[in-house]
């Protein structure tokens, strides 16, 4: 009976410590903290940037690491950092802040940069659906004007393009459903990736085909 009431007294204290290890962890590093870590290294490498949001995306998350043969604990905090660059594009960052406790203090090391998901400015919205249609036929038919006897039909533009952009160029990827008709062969093409791009927010669209992207079945 002694044994068993050894038992779970140690089981209940080990369960004590783990939680009050993890709680220690959770709460190595205050938010508020990190924000400001973040923000003062934005300001530093990025001074073209403004921030507009700085907000938590998660708990921290502890790990140890061996440097000069010597165990050193880690503790990274996770958060979203919505930013606005000097061509008016906004993008959201998914980043981390880096801190090591060589000594009795957590120390900020770094910012660790993961996903970035791109935001339209002013004057990046996408084209009509009509005036969309109507540059990928062209560009369609263009394309394949040189290879022969062939028809383009857009059988379907979908919906909901995936923006993008770099610096002061952008675009919108469409996926489209086409048939095309060389000599006697018809084919119907499903999924199909399209580029509609611009140079900047002033230039003219202009189509870009990607190669390989759809799945086609012969008739």
């Amino acid at each position: 009976m002694k044994r068993v009431l050894a038992r779970v007294s140690m089981i209940a204290l080990a369960c004590l410590w783990t939680a009050s290890a993890v709680a220690a962890a959770v709460a190595a590093v205050p938010f508020s903290v990190a924000k400001k870590d973040i923000e003062s290294y934005w300001k530093k490498n990025y001074s073209r940037e403004t921030i507009l949001e700085i907000k938590p995306a998660g708990e921290g998350t502890s790990s140890v690491k061996v440097v000069n043969l010597k165990k050193v604990p880690y503790y990274s905090v996770p958060a979203q950092v919505r930013i606005r660059r000097a061509d008016g594009s906004v993008a959201n960052f998914s980043v981390s802040a880096i801190y090591k406790k060589p000594g009795a203090t957590w120390v900020f090391e770094d910012v660790a940069t993961g996903n970035v998901q791109q935001e339209k400015a002013g004057g990046q919205d996408a084209p009509s659906p009509a005036e969309a249609e109507a540059l990928i036929s062209k560009g369609w038919t263009e394309k394949f004007s040189q290879e022969g006897d062939t028809h383009i039909k857009i059988l379907k533009v979908h919906p909901n393009p995936a923006f993008k952009a770099y610096g002061q160029r952008f675009w919108y990827r469409y996926r489209v459903d086409l048939e095309y008709t060389m000599g006697p062969t018809q084919c119907q093409c499903k999924g199909q990736e399209v580029d509609l791009v611009k140079e900047n927010t002033g230039a003219p669209w202009t189509f870009k085909a990607l190669k390989n992207t759809s799945v086609c079945q012969g008739q």
